[in-house]
């Protein structure tokens, strides 16, 4: 395994998922964290998709994905 791997391995699947969500790498700095959401959340904003029965549920995981790993205590 690469170190990269292990380091995978030992994040649990809930703040993993939300890192993928993000399309970040696992540890990205908070700096990082807060990018990817504001671009995220301009693309998938449901008043910029009021056709996309599916906008509200995408923004909305990209918000908790930005709350939970935003907070360093609860990522730690």
């Amino acid at each position: 395994d690469s170190p990269r791997q292990r380091a995978r391995s030992l994040v649990p699947p809930k703040l993993r998922y939300y890192y993928e969500l993000l399309k970040l790498n696992i540890g990205a700095s908070g700096d990082a964290v807060k990018r990817a959401w504001r671009d995220l959340a301009r693309l998938y904003h449901p008043d910029r998709n009021p056709d996309d029965p599916n906008a509200a549920r995408r923004f909305q995981d990209i918000q908790t994905a930005y709350e939970i790993l935003s907070d360093r205590k609860s990522v730690v």
